[in-house]
């Protein structure tokens, strides 16, 4: 699972806060980190490691958006429930 980061100026120390707070628990869930630029180098700082996109003003958070859409697209040979839910293609 993916965790996606994004904070304005005011609210980056609360978020990264937050996040080493439950550090312990994403580790034990394997949830990864994805934050813009300017929230991820603080999370770098902090000693976490994230995946950065760009800054927000550069187009990092419709990046981050973007990764999503691409997840929720229907692959060849997956399949899709009535509700938007993907399923991938059974391996065998």
């Amino acid at each position: 699972m993916t965790i996606a980061i994004i904070a304005h100026d005011g609210k980056k120390a609360d978020m990264v806060a937050f996040i080493k707070d439950h550090t312990e628990l994403f580790q034990k869930k394997h949830i990864q980190l994805i934050a813009t630029g300017t929230t991820g180098s603080h999370l770098e700082k902090a000693g976490l490691e994230v995946q950065k996109m760009e800054s927000g003003p550069m187009g990092g958070d419709a990046q981050i958006a973007s990764r999503r859409s691409a997840e929720l697209t229907p692959k060849p040979g997956g399949r899709q429930d009535r509700y938007g839910h993907l399923f991938p293609r059974s391996a065998g």
